[in-house]
């Protein structure tokens, strides 16, 4: 694969921007951000490793950037959860509005599966949705779910949950159940 030029991209060069090409990419000298070499060579070895080999999707779960919802996106969805649940109730519909993600579930005795979770926003928390889940990328492994946007958010709020405590993006037992329609 070529290398495109910047502005086939959509970039502009650093100086047409007023930036030092370090500045440009964000970058300050390592000692400005209190690192000492030993923190630099770690990270280098790190970058050197996830180059080499496909990280587990647990550590690309530390980079799902949730952004919180608006005030009066969240308002609407409030009245529906426990006053516990609502301190992730902004990122969890954050995650709704990405409308997709992609995680793994654990599998006892087994590798995870990778799994593409996708669905079609709506405004509204009573207005139905259908979620398409993949697995393994394979398209014999598709499942689709139809469930009230306030049910779903409430299933997002345990996929923040999960992904605050480190852990890789996952929906809980209940939905799976749900998905394969196999509810007590």
């Amino acid at each position: 694969m070529g290398l495109r030029p910047a502005d086939a991209m959509g970039l502009r060069p650093a100086d047409a921007m007023g930036l030092r090409p370090a500045d440009a990419m964000g970058l300050r000298p390592a000692n400005a951000i209190g690192w000492n070499r030993s923190d630099v060579l770690l990270l280098i070895q790190l970058c050197f490793i996830s180059a080499c080999i496909d990280l587990p999707l647990f550590w690309r779960a530390m980079a799902l950037q949730l952004e919180p919802a608006s005030l009066p996106e969240v308002a609407v969805y409030q009245p529906y959860y426990a006053v516990a649940r609502r301190q992730y109730l902004a990122l969890a519909v954050g995650l709704y509005k990405k409308a997709s993600l992609e995680g793994q579930r654990a599998i006892e005795g087994e590798e995870p599966v990778r799994f593409l979770a996708s669905w079609h926003m709506s405004p509204l928390p009573s207005d139905l949705t259908v979620v398409q889940l993949i697995f393994a990328q394979d398209a014999d492994l598709t499942y689709q779910l139809s469930i009230a946007n306030y049910e779903f958010v409430d299933h997002l709020i345990d996929v923040v949950t999960l992904v605050q405590r480190g852990q890789p993006p996952d929906f809980t037992t209940a939905f799976y159940k749900k998905l394969m329609r196999h509810e007590d």
